[in-house]
């Protein structure tokens, strides 16, 4: 399906910009975090350092883009841009192609895992002031996880324009292609997507090859684009190493934070309230997506009032869901944070059943405070995060989870109706 993206006006003050033609190789840092364009002459040599604990290590061999105007017979790379500027965290390339014009904006940004992104925007402008036309575009990246790249495993996340790349010894990348119609993911070689593009014949991504791996995983994303007379059109890709790449997440549906009343939920988020039979031990260790920590009960009769919330990973690999604890009452309050898999039963008395993590420690009583845990959820799983007191008919709390990292970008909420207690006899659906 064709559509129009959002539209630009045509910007004279970029176009008069222009010099004479460059070989549009340089680099833009966000220290430490670089990206660079790689010469001695234009193409599609790429790097991405300064990302991961090994700052060396270079997670990018490859990025650019490719078009295709109705009446052509193969796919064309953008080639030698006519101007290029690189200025600190930032790139301007600017193309004159046939009758339009492409401007490429490139910002790095450090977001200190180590860890960093890089938002390439794409925006096309009709050079024509009385036609309009459709064109396909289209961005591919080789993404290479070190340490090792030739052992990377990739998915969906919850779009089919977000994918997500991860190696067995912990780094990570993801590559989104905002609003794409299509994806293709294809090993590096022959076959690749970049050896597809450049081929003499039509190529459309038809949203296959994955899951893929392990192995060197190239990937690339199509946009059917009309340009009204005269019009622009813009295009953004996001691509990040150890770091989430959470530009254009619908916020409607997955907030960084939720700050909620305990026994009333919270309007950020639905949420389910009730009383929960015993509570788990505390033990000082928290859990990580490496580790878990062991359940063990307390207070097996006594009532502990909770705080539900449900998510679902619908991507074809796991992910590691951080959380965060902090009580925003004055005094009186003191609460716990776990997360349990598929299944939360709140009244049989044991709250270790479907036990998938949590903090061994308390936010304590007297002043605010905070905690923190890590815990990883498989392929299509459901984690429920609950927040309990630790008292019996303790204080009303007000608090805030925060750090929900990976959950704007990669994971959708299971959003079963606020209040609804009718499930609560057997399990959370």
């Amino acid at each position: 399906m064709r559509r129009t993206l959002a539209l630009w006006a045509p910007s004279l003050l970029t176009l008069a910009v222009a010099a004479a033609p460059g070989l549009g190789q340089g680099t833009i840092t966000d220290p430490p975090a670089l990206f660079q364009r790689n010469g001695p002459t234009f193409g599609i040599d790429a790097d991405l350092k300064g990302v991961s604990s090994l700052g060396s290590d270079d997670h990018l061999t490859a990025v650019g883009w490719w078009y295709r105007l109705a009446a052509d017979s193969q796919e064309h790379r953008f080639g030698i841009p006519f101007s290029q500027q690189y200025s600190g965290d930032t790139s301007t390339l600017l193309w004159e192609i046939g009758i339009f014009v492409a401007e490429e904006v490139s910002t790095i940004v450090d977001t200190g895992g180590p860890s960093g992104l890089v938002v390439q925007r794409l925006t096309l402008t009709n050079l024509l002031a009385v036609v309009g036309y459709e064109l396909d575009i289209f961005h591919m990246a080789d993404i290479d996880v070190r340490p090792n790249f030739g052992n990377d495993s990739a998915g969906l996340t919850w779009t089919r324009d977000h994918i997500l790349i991860t190696d067995p010894l912990g780094n990570y990348a993801q590559y989104r292609g905002i609003g794409a119609d299509d994806y293709l993911v294809r090993p590096f070689g022959i076959g690749s997507v970049a050896s597809m593009l450049d081929d003499a014949d039509i190529d459309d991504f038809d949203s296959t090859g994955l899951p893929f791996g392990p192995g060197d995983v190239t990937a690339g994303f199509q946009w059917k684009i009309y340009l009204p007379p005269g019009g622009s059109a813009s295009i953004t890709v996001v691509f990040s190493v150890n770091d989430n790449a959470p530009i254009g997440c619908p916020l409607s549906v997955c907030p960084y934070q939720i700050t909620g009343i305990l026994g009333e939920g919270s309007a950020d988020w639905p949420s389910i309230s009730g009383q929960q039979i015993g509570r788990v031990q505390l033990d000082a260790t928290n859990s990580t997506c490496s580790q878990l920590r062991p359940c063990q009960t307390i207070n097996q009769t006594l009532s502990h009032q909770f705080d539900a919330y449900a998510f679902t990973n619908p991507s074809e690999l796991p992910l590691c869901l951080s959380a965060g604890l902090e009580v925003l009452t004055p005094s009186g309050c003191d609460l716990q944070l776990h997360a349990y898999l598929d299944t939360y039963v709140p009244d049989g008395g044991n709250p270790c059943l479907g036990y998938l993590g949590g903090s061994g420690q308390a936010t304590g009583v007297g002043v605010p405070s905070s905690l923190a845990f890590s815990t990883q959820i498989p392929p299509s799983g459901r984690a429920i995060l609950v927040v309990n007191q630790v008292q019996t008919g303790a204080p009303t709390c007000e608090y805030r989870i925060s750090s929900l990292q990976g959950y704007c970008s990669a994971i959708f909420v299971d959003r079963f109706e606020s209040g609804d207690t009718s499930a609560w006899s057997a399990a959370v659906p």
